[in-house]
């Protein structure tokens, strides 16, 4: 009877114990989940308590509000998500952007620098207090789509123009875009895009993928490759891609070279100039430095530049009536060394034409048959240039006009950067 009676007591010392561990652990899961939803609770978008940052006085009327000798003069408001986002939050501006790769190494390979201006974005998060509600989804503003002129959306292929415009890629020959599946149309008309059946891509190529989402190849192994995402879970990403995935639409070739176009070699090489004036046409010169920068200018509005440093140089033309097929050149002054290029010229996702820039500072402008359909055309070359030490002035058709100093010290060129062919 005793032993019955001990084993009892046992059993029972024994349950007291566990029960009172039982109630140990879930007061401490309590307070986790409790400091959980604290925290979330503070965070601005998720919530409706704290200060609002819409400006707008919370204010719901009641009968005083309306019936009483003096009706107050607050709107009816009630604070929903949006009013808790900052429009002035993580904002950046183009002289952030330009800062930001002021002191980049560029090689003048479109691809290696593709992938160099990838990597210094991989980390970035889209805005959490500065967001805006579009279609029941709450969208964070970017840098990416702030470049882009659409600051709140999403911004996979944003990122990626992005990267190509800071890269040295001209428009017209690697196009932009804010879809990824509009940008790979655009890739394919230009023969820059390959599916995956019959294409191994290599380093600073893109990646197109079926859910409207584009990254860039930052590295390539036998069986897969590492890409660089944007808006991959609203942050930079490098993620690991394998070649078998099906949900890989195709790839963007960064290494094709631009269309060229054989001309006759009895056709007449007109002087581009004479075209224009002939035609009531127009052009002119844009000159930055290789980060699109403007230069400084001095008392007389010339721009200053140093002598043996590379700048970028634009030439735009403009032609209300098209131009006929054919062949025009334009002679740079005496003396600048330029950077040997190519690039297509593509109008409404037309390509109409090309352009090819010699180191003696020769412009050559090819335009085909479709050229000749399209109004009021207007497309420019971009090519590297490079300012004497011999000369301390430069007239550019009296479009432009720069004074050239004497080289910087702490500057040797090294290698040239080229914007077109790659």
């Amino acid at each position: 009877m005793q032993d019955i009676l001990g084993e009892s007591l046992r059993k029972l010392r024994k349950n007291r114990v566990r029960k009172k561990w039982m109630i140990a652990i879930l007061l401490v899961l309590s307070f986790v989940v409790s400091l959980d939803v604290f925290w979330w609770l503070r965070q601005p978008g998720l919530t409706l308590a704290g200060d609002a940052d819409c400006g707008i006085i919370e204010h719901t009327h009641g009968e005083g509000c309306l019936n009483g000798e003096n009706p107050c003069d607050l709107i009816e408001h009630v604070h929903d998500v949006s009013c808790y986002s900052d429009d002035m939050a993580d904002v950046e501006t183009q002289l952030d952007w330009q800062s930001m790769f002021a002191d980049y190494p560029y090689t003048g390979n479109l691809q290696s620098d593709l992938v160099g201006i990838a990597k210094t974005q991989v980390g970035y998060v889209e805005s959490y207090r500065n967001f805006k509600i579009n279609n029941d989804k709450r969208q964070g503003y970017t840098r990416y789509g702030a470049w882009y002129g659409t600051p709140y959306s999403d911004w996979s292929a944003t990122f990626v123009s992005f990267c190509l415009h800071y890269a040295g890629a001209n428009q017209q020959d690697f196009p932009y875009n804010t879809g990824a599946n509009s940008m790979a149309e655009q890739w394919e008309k230009l023969g820059k895009f390959a599916t995956t059946e019959n294409y191994k891509p290599s380093s600073g190529d893109l990646i197109f993928f079926k859910d409207n989402t584009v990254g860039i190849v930052c590295e390539t192994l036998s069986s897969s490759c590492y890409v660089i995402c944007g808006d991959y879970e609203n942050e930079v990403k490098t993620v690991l891609v394998f070649y078998t995935d099906n949900t890989i639409l195709g790839w963007g070739t960064t290494n094709t070279k631009p269309r060229t176009y054989n001309l006759r070699s009895s056709q007449t090489i007109n002087d581009l100039i004479t075209y224009l004036n002939d035609n009531s046409g127009s052009y002119y010169f844009t000159l930055l430095d290789t980060s699109n920068r403007e230069l400084p200018k001095d008392e007389d509005g010339n721009f200053i530049v140093h002598a043996g440093t590379q700048y970028k140089l634009t030439l735009t033309v403009t032609s209300p009536n098209g131009f006929s097929p054919g062949t025009y050149q334009y002679q740079l002054p005496n003396g600048v060394e330029t950077v040997e290029g190519t690039g297509d010229f593509v109008i409404n996702d037309v390509t109409v034409g090309n352009w090819v820039v010699t180191a003696d500072g020769r412009v050559t402008l090819n335009f085909n048959l479709e050229a000749n359909k399209l109004s009021d055309v207007t497309t420019s070359a971009t090519m590297g240039i490079i300012y004497p030490e011999d000369q301390k002035e430069m007239d550019f058709d009296g479009k432009i006009n720069v004074t050239i100093e004497p080289p910087r010290e702490e500057i040797k060129v090294t290698e040239v950067q080229k914007w077109g062919e790659q």
